[in-house]
């Protein structure tokens, strides 16, 4: 059962597996030029679900805050699902609202101006964060240090459902994930697998909600 590395560009190591018939089963993201069997969250579905409950609010300039990685499927569905509920809602996706970091070659004090730049460069009322990480130790941290209140100034949503969300003065609304389903799933297909060894490739979808 592989956890597959955030960008997977220089790495052959997957590709080598499926072509020895290695029984293996990916989680949490798929690679889209590697067909394999996996099992991952619905992530369209938290996309979706993170933007429509801003709409619901009445936000009309919802950004998308995200990481640089662009092999990363599971990044790729969330914003899928994102620009899925702002045309169902008849709002226009504007590429301009979404702001990507990397952690890896920029630092902390960098990727904070910057983020402080696009907030205030780009006025979005509302924030869809990546993930609960990126939320609390980056954008909550800024809107923080520039006097900007959440969710007074700006809303934001999340995606995990990290524990340290439930405990902020404000608690982040988020996107939660079934790890435990995922990984019940992943192990079943697993052995399926080895049971049988030509078989169909699955991917199976698994729920999320949010909270």
């Amino acid at each position: 059962i592989i956890l597959p590395a955030e960008d997977q560009e220089d790495s052959t190591a997957i590709s080598d597996l499926k072509s020895e018939d290695f029984p293996f089963v990916l989680i949490d993201r798929r690679l889209d030029d590697c067909e394999t069997d996996c099992v991952m969250s619905d992530n369209i579905k938290g996309g979706y679900l993170a933007a429509e409950h801003l709409i619901k609010l009445g936000h009309k300039r919802i950004a998308f805050v995200k990481e640089e990685y662009s092999k990363t499927s599971s990044i790729h569905d969330r914003v899928l699902g994102y620009k899925k509920a702002l045309k169902d809602y008849g709002l226009e996706f504007n590429s301009e609202l979404v702001f990507s970091i990397n952690k890896d070659k920029q630092s902390k004090k960098t990727i904070f101006n910057k983020l402080y730049e696009f907030i205030k460069s780009k006025k979005p009322s509302a924030i869809i964060s990546i993930h609960d990480y990126l939320a609390i130790n980056y954008i909550m941290k800024v809107c923080q240090e520039k006097g900007i209140d959440i969710p007074n100034d700006l809303s934001l949503v999340g995606f995990d459902n990290l524990e340290a969300g439930k405990h902020l003065n404000t608690p982040l609304t988020t996107v939660t994930q079934y790890p435990d389903k995922i990984g019940f799933n992943a192990a079943k297909l697993l052995l399926d697998k080895i049971d049988n060894e030509a078989g169909l490739i699955h991917q199976i979808y698994c729920p999320v909600d949010l909270i």
